[in-house]
């Protein structure tokens, strides 16, 4: 059965041997993780801090940058749609 396997194509291919990620490969991903993890923590600190100071501003900030996110992906969801993909 195992000589009946389909032949891969070229962009599979990398796919059917297993790499071994080096330790250098980990340790650019832990790295990366972790800080984006402080980032967040930062950011988010920073944000409770102004919550607890200035709670109606806070909230408008928030509200402004959700408002101004969903104007640009329904913006470029119309785009989308009238380049018929």
């Amino acid at each position: 059965m195992a000589g009946n396997r389909p032949q891969l194509g070229p962009w599979l291919r990398r796919y059917q041997v297993e790499q071994k990620a080096t330790w250098r490969d980990r340790a650019e991903v832990i790295l990366v993780g972790t800080v984006a993890v402080v980032l967040v923590g930062i950011v988010l600190l920073i944000v409770l801090k102004w919550f607890f100071r200035y709670p109606v501003i806070t909230i408008g900030v928030l509200a402004a940058v959700w408002l101004v996110g969903f104007v640009i992906a329904q913006l470029l969801r119309r785009q989308e749609r009238s380049r018929g993909r």
